[in-house]
């Protein structure tokens, strides 16, 4: 979408929106999890913090869930006592931290238990890093992450295996993500039967394609992926993990359902 809401015709997203993570936690949480109450914990500067709360809110309280404390803080900010300190007397089922840094995750998340909130807390694909579990994994530990596909999946690791043989290094998210991309747009070039490029973006919102990260259609609307169903993980203990700690699949999960 264009900065005036207008839709840019030839750009297209094959991965989920971040405010659309929202709806998910808060979908598995209520669904899943048989959350009745939630905090949040998020970042009054970041689009993407608030982005992903308000939809988190409005799917929570459409499946009957109540939102009992919704504190800020900033990137940068190193004590979350006093914010936590109120979503403690709130007593809250679910705490969510959709917060863009993993330190503010950590730190928070360690403040937290050391106060004796036993909360089950959800978070996002800002998470994971390499050094959150050393910051943090017992005081994260049983916590849920929206992420976009579960690492072990067979199709992953091939992606994995091919990237790792031609540039020597593990990929990053956004190489299964150009990985889906690339293959939809083949199914939309087929589609159209011809090299035009305006009737390749024309097909793009006509196919449909199973990938690494989901199956994934898009919505002529908006050009985003349609109801694609994220990858709920665990964060939990590991006896092969150098740090200790393990993102463990559960499920695919879309709020739809």
């Amino acid at each position: 979408m264009n900065k005036d809401g207008s839709l840019n015709e030839y750009n297209f997203r094959v991965c989920f929106t971040d405010p659309y993570q929202g709806a998910v936690a808060a979908g598995y949480a209520a669904d899943e999890l048989g959350a009745k109450s939630a905090a949040i914990l998020y970042d009054v500067a970041s689009d993407y913090s608030q982005g992903f709360m308000e939809f988190f809110i409005e799917t929570f309280e459409e499946k009957g869930g109540k939102i009992v404390a919704k504190e800020g803080c900033k990137t940068g900010d190193t004590d979350f006592r006093p914010q936590m300190t109120k979503i403690k007397n709130a007593d809250p089922d679910v705490i969510l931290l959709p917060l863009g840094s993993y330190k503010e995750v950590a730190l928070s998340a360690n403040q937290a238990r050391e106060l004796g909130i036993d909360s089950v807390l959800l978070g996002g694909d800002t998470w994971p890093s390499e050094t959150l579990f050393e910051m943090a994994g017992p005081a994260l530990e049983g916590s849920f992450v929206v992420n976009h596909f579960d690492y072990n999946d067979p199709a992953a690791a091939e992606v994995t295996k091919m990237y790792k043989e031609k540039y020597d290094a593990n990929p990053e998210i956004n190489a299964y993500m150009v990985h889906d991309a690339f293959k939809l747009l083949i199914a939309a070039i087929e589609k159209a039967g011809s090299a035009d490029p305006q009737a390749i973006t024309d097909a793009l919102t006509q196919v449909e394609i199973d990938g690494v990260t989901g199956h994934i259609s898009l919505s002529a609307d908006d050009h985003n992926p349609v109801g694609k169903e994220a990858a709920m993980q665990q964060i939990v203990k590991s006896d092969t993990a150098e740090d200790g700690y393990e993102y463990k699949f559960i499920m695919k999960y879309s709020p739809s359902k």
